[in-house]
């Protein structure tokens, strides 16, 4: 046989297995997968596959659509083209052409991200202005809330799971629809009492409620026996929120807490707590503060932040009266000095019934330095505390110790100055200890918040 021949037959044969080697494997995959895929992408990308064949029409059966107006407006960078509230029609009409042509029967989220400001709408109804350019501003605003009731509308027919809605902190949302949802997540929005009533009454089987920066609400009033999670971030330090909430059993907190008043959150079970104040007016305001941890002294698991146990510390040093906790699961984070350890002491004193401690202390670089408390208040330095003999000197009743204790878990960087110290006393007084968990893992892994609920 000619040789040319040979060699253009194996040619022909390494050409054919370099195609078989090159091919598309992703269009070879089922569609259910692809539209799996193409949910992780923000919808304008999703939307942008219908130029590749094989994806030419999967976006229509997306199960999670998201709208943001910044894809079309960048509000720090341009200048609205109109005067008065603006919204970009590119925006509006992707938008709408999106909800025509979607076709899955259910969605699992729908977000909304954009300027809905009803700034002119109340100038006007409240007689503040009269001027014919406002009163058009105020009928531009009412077109598009309508608008946008029409696209939850939408989501709702279709079993929707979560709505997520953010109208940046000037907007007033006007809900008028029955919203049947899990989950709702309302983000920057001006609200009030009466607001926030007529969305939780529209949602009878409400089950997660997250409120982020929610401007001038004073009461959280939730009856609805469904909602059982609720969290919260309270940052404003001159705005007193009352949280009426009996059904609650998991509650996650974050803010001004002396400026959160827990009414009723009779069912608790799991809550956690991140203080942002800066404890410089603590002790004026301790009679607050310690009504809201006996609000949730009874419920079983407690998560609370560094400047949590530097409360607790405060208390410890200043002799202030102690509470008694019913948690039985405690797990926290802090990088220990030892500031914190009278904060530790304290919680261990008053949780008798703890039966699980759980720590985990995050590696930190740069040289350590705990000459001064963490508060930077020079009366502290005045009890002139002494972290290395700290532990081996506390003295009295740990009833958690001598009883309950079962499990300690510490995880993360142990070397840490005192964590060695704080394990040995431990060691050495937990009575009924059956377990004890050390690792460098970075966080802690369990189950119990489950169990909890």
């Amino acid at each position: 046989m000619d040789d040319s021949v040979v060699e253009t037959s194996a040619s022909c044969k390494r050409q054919r297995v370099c195609e078989e080697e090159e091919e598309d494997r992703i269009s070879s995959l089922p569609d259910s997968i692809l539209i799996h895929i193409l949910s992780f992408l923000p919808t304008i990308d999703a939307v942008r596959t219908v130029l590749v064949p094989r994806f030419r029409h999967l976006w229509h059966f997306l199960p999670t659509l998201t709208f943001d107006h910044s894809w079309y407006f960048d509000i720090l960078k341009d200048d609205p083209p109109v005067e008065g509230p603006f919204y970009h029609e590119k925006f509006l009409d992707f938008v709408r052409h999106v909800l025509v042509f979607h076709e899955n029967a259910t969605l699992d989220e729908f977000v909304l991200e954009m300027d809905l400001n009803f700034q002119y709408s109340k100038d006007v109804e409240t007689g503040n202005s009269s001027l014919d350019e406002d009163v058009e501003y105020a009928s531009r605003e009412k077109r598009m809330a309508s608008e946008v009731d029409s696209w939850v509308y939408f989501a709702m027919r279709k079993n929707l799971k979560v709505l997520h809605l953010n109208f940046s902190q000037w907007t007033d949302p006007q809900p008028s629809a029955s919203y049947r949802l899990p989950c709702v997540v309302l983000r920057e929005i001006v609200m009030n009492d009466e607001i926030i009533d007529q969305i939780l009454s529209a949602c009878p089987v409400l089950e997660h409620l997250f409120l982020f920066r929610c401007y001038r609400l004073c009461r959280l009033g939730i009856r609805n026996p469904s909602v059982k999670s609720l969290e919260l971030f309270h940052p404003f330090d001159d705005e007193r929120l009352e949280l009426s909430c009996p059904y609650i059993e998991s509650l996650e907190i974050a803010g001004c807490m002396d400026w959160v008043f827990l009414a009723d959150v009779s069912s608790i079970v799991v809550s956690c707590i991140t203080f942002s104040f800066n404890l410089e007016c603590l002790l004026e305001r301790y009679q607050t503060v310690k009504e809201f941890f006996e609000e949730l002294s009874h419920g079983k698991m407690f998560k609370p932040c560094n400047k949590c146990i530097l409360v607790f510390r405060t208390w410890q040093l200043m002799n202030q009266p102690g509470l008694l906790f019913r948690w039985k699961y405690v797990e926290f984070e802090l990088c220990p000095t030892k500031w914190h350890q009278p904060g530790i002491s304290y919680l261990l004193r008053t949780s008798p019934y703890l039966e699980t401690l759980a720590m985990y202390i995050p590696g930190r670089s740069g040289p350590f330095d705990d000459t001064h408390p963490p508060t930077n208040r020079p009366w502290m330095e005045s009890f002139n505390l002494d972290g290395e003999s700290f532990w081996s000197s506390q003295e009295g009743a740990f009833h958690c110790l001598e009883n309950h204790l079962k499990t300690i878990k510490i995880y993360g960087d142990i070397t840490k100055p005192y964590v060695i110290d704080m394990i040995d006393f431990l060691l050495k007084n937990a009575m009924v200890l059956e377990k004890l968990e050390i690792s460098t893992l970075n966080t802690v892994t369990n189950s119990y918040r489950m169990s909890f609920l």
